[in-house]
């Protein structure tokens, strides 16, 4: 992920700023109509309603189509991790087919993998210890996958690893999609588009605002709730930073633990 990506400061920074932004615009709106009326006495501006109704329509357009798509992510997001608790454990449990001395050399496998996987989950946007966290992951898959390749091929133990070796796959496969969910984030350019958007509007509508004196619950209002908005939109698209995130989730693969201490 690029380190200049702009959204990835502080979610509640970028709320604050885009609330700054539409306020600022707002009065700049208003104090350029002010301009006008002094520079061209009794020459009313004209009339903007349209194209303010059409500008203000296309922003609603715009939210409600980024909303849509980092809503959809976000439940893409949180369905790979309740889908990754039941695949290891399903392998975890395919363990027990083995005889104790090749189960326990897998459990263990299994244990420390478990492990970097909730350290994967619980680090947030720190990079360097998500970066160690699936080399580790990586790692331990490996020596699973070696500890298999290493069992006698009997019959039973064919059999198990035909049972096995598929779950191991569905694990690193899990895990990839996992990691490529986590990366995959709306396009910059559309948030790009949104900002522009929402200080054009907010320009605009400080302009049409009739008379000296500001309408202040209505700039207000639209101010409010359109950083609500797109506060909502970066919530969803992040959800390792901000209010709207995947702890409920996460759990379960905390949980997993439980797999290794309940058989000890």
């Amino acid at each position: 992920m690029s380190s200049i990506y702009l959204f990835n400061m502080p979610l509640i920074v970028i709320a604050l700023n885009t609330l700054i932004l539409i306020i600022l615009f707002n009065w700049l709106g208003h104090y350029y109509r002010r301009l006008q009326l002094r520079k061209y006495p009794g020459v009313e501006p004209g009339h903007l309603g349209a194209i303010e109704g059409a500008l203000l329509g296309l922003l609603t357009l715009m939210l409600a189509f980024s909303y849509g798509i980092a809503a959809t992510r976000y439940e893409v997001g949180r369905q790979l991790i309740v889908d990754e608790s039941k695949i290891v454990t399903v392998a975890v449990h395919r363990c027990d087919l083995y005889p104790d001395s090749i189960r326990n050399k897998l459990r263990n496998g299994f244990k420390n993998y478990v492990e970097s996987r909730i350290i994967y989950f619980t680090s947030g946007i720190d990079e360097k210890r998500i970066a160690v966290s699936l080399k580790e992951g990586n790692q331990s898959l490996e020596g699973i996958r070696k500890e298999l390749m290493a069992v006698p091929q009997n019959q039973d133990n064919h059999f198990h690893s035909l049972l096995m070796i598929p779950a191991l796959d569905n694990v690193e496969d899990m895990a990839i999609s996992s990691e490529a969910a986590r990366l995959s984030k709306l396009p910059q350019i559309i948030l790009w588009m949104l900002l522009i958007m929402t200080v054009a509007c907010s320009f605009l509508v400080g302009f049409v605002n009739a008379g000296n004196r500001k309408n202040l619950i209505m700039v207000a209002a639209f101010a409010l709730m359109t950083t609500a908005a797109f506060y909502l939109v970066i919530e969803l698209d992040h959800p390792r930073q901000g209010l709207i995130n995947l702890d409920v989730e996460i759990n379960n693969i905390i949980n997993m633990r439980n797999l290794f201490i309940e058989n000890t």
